[in-house]
């Protein structure tokens, strides 16, 4: 986790979203700044009245560029086609999309350009009624998932782990694990926004609306002189660590279950830009935040690498297909890749799926 990057993840339990509303109406977006003048959204797109929106993909949209003054968040629809819900502003990123697609939360960092100092100003959206909820934080470097029937906001310490309510009043406060020496540490939250894992000392399970510890995991061995971070949810029920081990060939990517069981994901380098599950293998990133990519197809047949492009940013997986948001200067497209067959669709970005560019998005798929 680093104090420039608010992690990506997750989901929330369906039953959430009634105990959601009951918010006093918001002011305008924190994040927003009255632009409008995105592209159109696609008239066929309909986003989902009830249940959950498995395939659907929240994302920040512009007119031309990544800096064009025209950003907007934006549902993406797994049929293909855009339903438009509010104004943010250039450097907005999606940070969590419930299962049900109805709330999706964006934020954005803002560095000594007011009174306050640093700031990360948050928005939770009503995807239905486009109305806009906001607080500010702060600092950077938060962790900002659905979890404990509100919004989990945890700090780059690792310390003062909270669940807010919609206006950024505190419903819960954990209670502080031990850290580690070295730097602040992941956190990460399951689909149903119920469990999540957190770093130290050790690695934590911890029940997400009252922060209670519920078990306690050792590291695993080729890293326990280093350091492990959470990153995501792997499948309903487990979470992806990523290690930094003590000595060469020691960094590895595993599987944190919330029996406790850890097992490895791939190998040195494997994954150091991110991993995501399909029926087809699993896929890796074996670039980092800079130059993503390559993006490898591991199996038990051998690996391949995919045509996805250096700056692809995958937003989600299921079955054999990942979602990926490729990078503006590469025409800035949703569009999906199916790891078996090659095929390619692209869901929006053209003047028949709604327009646009895409910078950020995050893809409801079940599993993050």
């Amino acid at each position: 986790m680093t104090t420039t990057r608010i992690s990506r993840r997750t989901g929330i339990a369906l039953g959430v979203a009634a105990a959601l509303v009951a918010f006093p109406t918001a002011q305008q977006s924190a994040s927003a700044v009255g632009l409008g003048h995105a592209p159109a959204a696609s008239p066929s797109a309909t986003l989902p009245a009830t249940g959950n929106a498995i395939g659907w993909t929240a994302a920040v949209q512009h007119q031309t560029g990544r800096d064009d003054d025209h950003a907007r968040l934006v549902m993406v629809s797994p049929a293909g086609g855009t339903v438009q819900v509010g104004d943010v502003s250039d450097d907005a990123r999606i940070e969590d999309v419930t299962l049900g697609g109805r709330y999706v939360i964006t934020a954005r960092e803002v560095f000594g350009s007011t009174s306050q100092g640093d700031q990360t100003r948050v928005t939770a959206w009503d995807t239905h009624t486009r109305k806009p909820y906001n607080f500010r934080l702060a600092g950077t470097g938060y962790t900002l998932a659905f979890a404990g029937n509100g919004i989990l906001v945890a700090p780059a310490s690792g310390k003062g782990v909270t669940v807010r309510t919609f206006a950024g009043t505190v419903r819960t406060r954990y209670a502080d694990v031990p850290v580690a020496t070295g730097g602040p540490r992941g956190i990460a939250v399951s689909p149903d926004g119920r469990t999540l894992l957190q770093s130290g000392k050790q690695l934590y399970l911890r029940d997400a609306a009252t922060g209670k510890v519920t078990r306690t995991v050792n590291p695993p061995s080729p890293a326990v002189n280093g350091s492990c971070d959470p990153t995501r949810s792997w499948t309903p029920g487990s979470f992806v660590l990523a290690c930094r081990g003590s000595g060469a060939g020691d960094d590895r990517t595993y599987r944190v279950g919330s029996d406790g069981a850890v097992t490895a994901l791939a190998g040195p380098g494997q994954a150091a830009g991110g991993i995501w599950p399909t029926s087809g293998g699993i896929v890796t990133n074996v670039g980092g935040e800079v130059d993503s990519g390559p993006f490898v197809l591991h199996t038990a047949k051998g690996n391949r690498t995919l045509p996805l492009g250096s700056y692809a940013e995958p937003t989600g997986s299921r079955g054999p297909s990942l979602t990926v948001v490729s990078d503006i200067a590469n025409g800035g497209t949703v569009f999906t890749y199916d790891v078996t067959t090659g095929t390619r669709r692209t869901l929006a970005g053209t003047s028949a799926t709604g327009g646009g560019r895409y910078t950020s998005g995050q893809t409801i798929d079940g599993n993050q």
